[in-house]
Parts: C-alpha cells; sequence; structure tokens
C-alpha cells in the first residue's frame, strides 16, 4: 500500500505532517506548479528529534523529484515544507511513502 499525501503550500507558512514509515521504506517527493512559476520548496524530515535529510533552497523544476530516501528504522517522522528562494508564493508537493520490498 502507497501512502500519498498532496500539500497546497503558501510562502511565509510550515507546513508539518507525520507519517509512520517501516524499516526501508522509501519517500519521495515531487513539486508541482501554479501556473507556469516553478515552485522552490524547502524541506526537513526528523525522526526521534534528529535531522535525517533536509534541504534549504534547492532549485526544483516542474514535477522534479528532490529525495527518494530509504528509512534507516521505524517510527514516526516528521516533515516540514515550506518554499525558499524566489518564484511562485503558492504551489502544491506531493509526498508519497512506497513500502519496503
Amino acid at each position: 500500500q502507497v501512502l500519498r499525501t498532496e500539500l497546497n503550500i503558501q510562502r511565509n507558512f510550515f507546513h508539518q505532517f507525520r507519517v509512520y514509515v517501516e524499516e526501508g521504506d522509501a519517500l519521495s517527493f515531487s513539486t508541482m506548479s501554479i501556473g507556469a512559476i516553478d515552485v522552490d520548496p524547502m524541506m526537513v524530515l526528523m525522526q526521534d528529534g534528529v535531522v535525517i535529510a533536509g534541504n534549504d533552497d534547492t532549485d526544483l523544476t516542474l514535477n522534479s523529484a528532490l529525495f527518494n530516501i530509504e528509512f534507516e528504522q521505524s517510527g514516526w517522522v516528521s516533515v516540514y515544507v515550506g518554499l525558499a528562494g524566489a518564484g511562485a508564493d503558492k504551489g502544491t508537493v506531493s509526498f508519497n511513502v512506497q513500502p519496503a520490498n
């Protein structure tokens, strides 16, 4: 079963959600723009209070994938996402968690 979460994001807000992952699960992250202007997201993943992945200003083009992270341990992961850099003031990001094979 694939978990998919889609968030509408806007500048000057951090959006947060939590997801339970099993060891070996993989999370992928993609971004979509509103209109023709790219969305430039800033994302941090935390587990047990530790940052396990993040970017602070990655230039992403329309629908480009940012991460394909395999989790090393089971547990709750907090995902924080906002907008950084130039680009649109709002957009949509999607997250997919693929079960371990």
